[in-house]
């Protein structure tokens, strides 16, 4: 294991080679980081009960496997001092441990594993929350209800919208939605019961939550200074991930109503790994996204396609891509080439603790992958933003025959 770990590592460290900080982009450009399953504290006997068992010092003496999301969160502060940041979001899995989730408003959990983890340079900023699976095992109105007591913390409900203004008069558009209900809804729909979690999710709750999310995509849809539209979610649509894979109520309920409204980018959790994979809004309009491959075989800690995809450039408007970042507080987890599934492009996946830092402005989307562990960036994926529709003059002739054609139709 340990052989293994270190043979993943070097790798890792090889491909490291590229510039520390973004291109500086005019006017104000919206600086942030994502972190996903960052809730999990390793220390054999911690928080069994619900109260901490252990101090600082034995933060600061754990091996680093066990204290991931410390080690995490030293990055990202490092990171961001360099390059200072607007917010960060957290993909879900807020609070591991027994018990899962949060039991009641003053759980000692938030305080040491919230506000302590994440009280450095760069990093005091909102926090932008949704839920996942372990933070529904537990009460998630609870964490809606911390919005009111730790200023970081923002989850104003189980799912909402935000905008924000960047350059050029342009605005981003955030959706963050609610996976504990949306992972549910092929099942609810075929009429069975989903209650894997401590409250039961019933066909009406998905229903509401489906018509939210087009109802929100419709209201924005004509609205010329969005720029560019993404969704938060704690369930990855995609994944090579050998504990999940990929989530087929996401791809069949909600997939298509993002290529739709052009939303742009997925970020997503649940898979403890760094992935990034795309598919063509050709291939989702056309209805050939394909279930899932379950296949756990040929599995692994290698990195796939990182050296290859250093900086690779895509153009806005070509494919829906998700980036997933599950990896920001537990032992990462392996890769399976078994699991690739027709139509969907897996540009790199490394099994490695990290999280993604973003830079949107007008005219790029540009995410990077990083890894505690190397002094760079891993990769780096630049979505161009599309050219603008530049209409054609209408000739004096194209203009007398319309004119002529609206009088003879008219007599």
């Amino acid at each position: 294991m340990a052989k293994n770990l270190s043979l993943c590592l070097v790798v890792l460290l090889a491909v490291a080679s590229a510039e520390s900080t973004f291109l500086k982009t005019e006017g104000k450009a919206l600086r942030f980081q994502a972190i996903g399953d960052q809730g999990f504290f390793a220390i054999p006997g911690s928080f069994t009960d619900g109260s901490p068992l252990f101090e600082q010092s034995d933060i600061d003496k754990a091996n680093p496997i066990e204290v991931p999301n410390q080690v995490v969160a030293d990055k990202m502060s490092k990171v961001a001092q360099e390059d200072p940041i607007d917010f960060v979001i957290g993909l879900g899995d807020n609070f591991y441990q027994l018990p899962n989730g949060l039991k009641n408003i003053n759980d000692p959990r938030v305080a040491y594993m919230f506000s302590h983890t994440y009280n450095q340079p760069g990093l005091k900023v909102p926090f932008y929350m949704i839920l996942g699976n372990h933070d529904c095992y537990g009460d998630p109105k609870i964490e809606v209800a911390e919005t009111k007591i730790h200023e970081q913390w923002n989850m104003p409900n189980n799912y909402y919208e935000q905008t924000f203004d960047i350059d050029n008069g342009k605005k981003a558009l955030f959706l963050f939605l609610d996976g504990c209900v949306l992972s549910c809804a092929d099942s609810v729909k075929s009429g069975q019961t989903c209650n894997g979690f401590s409250y039961p999710i019933t066909k009406d709750i998905v229903d509401a939550h489906l018509t939210w999310l087009e109802q929100t995509l419709e209201k924005y849809a004509s609205d010329s200074t969005i720029a560019w539209r993404t969704i938060s979610v704690h369930w990855p649509f995609f994944s090579i991930g050998h504990s999940h894979g990929d989530t087929d109520s996401l791809k069949n309920n909600v997939l298509p109503m993002l290529a739709k409204y052009k939303v742009d980018v997925i970020l997503s959790g649940h898979d403890h790994n760094s992935q990034y994979i795309n598919m063509t809004v050709d291939t989702i309009t056309k209805g050939e996204v394909k279930p899932g491959n379950k296949s756990r075989s040929d599995c692994s800690m290698m990195p796939i396609g990182v050296e290859e995809n250093k900086d690779t450039h895509f153009t806005q408007g070509e494919h829906v891509h998700q980036f997933g970042a599950g990896n920001s507080g537990v032992p990462p987890g392996q890769l399976c080439k078994s699991r690739y599934t027709e139509h969907e492009n897996v540009i790199y996946a490394a099994w490695v603790n990290g999280f993604i830092e973003v830079e949107v402005s007008s005219k790029s989307y540009v995410v990077r992958n990083w890894a505690v562990h190397t002094n760079e960036y891993l990769t780096q994926i630049t979505i161009d933003a599309a050219a603008p529709k530049v209409e054609e003059p209408v000739s004096e002739w194209e203009q007398f025959l319309t004119l002529f054609e609206q009088w003879f139709s008219s007599e």
